[in-house]
């Protein structure tokens, strides 16, 4: 939410002279790249804890493995959720930073995929 209002703000400074827009447009940029950090570092927990989820395969009180998969659903739906608020600010960012955060997305969705898939096999398996 921070970060969004970062970016209100910045839409609402002046743009009257030559340097009221540029700072306005550093403003905005600056704001807009925030805007997509936080939901990519979001992404990046998200994966760190279905990464944890599937070492504990094998390893936890069979009564309790039903609270893995549970675990793997919110952080790859949270991993999902944020995803939408990266790939809605990616057209405003600058070439080079978006092609980065992109790949970073590419990288972090596959690896979701095949570790959601082998978590929640797994729990299946062990329930």
């Amino acid at each position: 939410m921070k970060a969004y209002q970062s970016y209100v703000q910045a839409r609402n400074l002046p743009k009257n002279t030559a340097g009221e827009k540029e700072a306005r447009k550093q403003a905005i940029n600056k704001a807009i790249l925030k805007a997509t950090q936080v939901p990519l570092q979001v992404m990046e927990k998200s994966l760190r804890v279905l990464e944890l989820n599937k070492a504990l395969l094998g390893k936890s009180n069979p009564y309790l493995v039903s609270d893995i998969g549970v675990s793997a659903e919110f952080a790859h739906a949270s991993l999902n959720s944020a995803c939408f608020n990266v790939e809605i600010n990616l057209p405003y960012l600058q070439e080079a930073t978006r092609r980065e955060i992109e790949e970073k997305v590419r990288f972090i969705r596959g690896k979701d995929s095949s570790l959601y898939e082998e978590i929640i096999s797994g729990v299946r398996r062990e329930s």
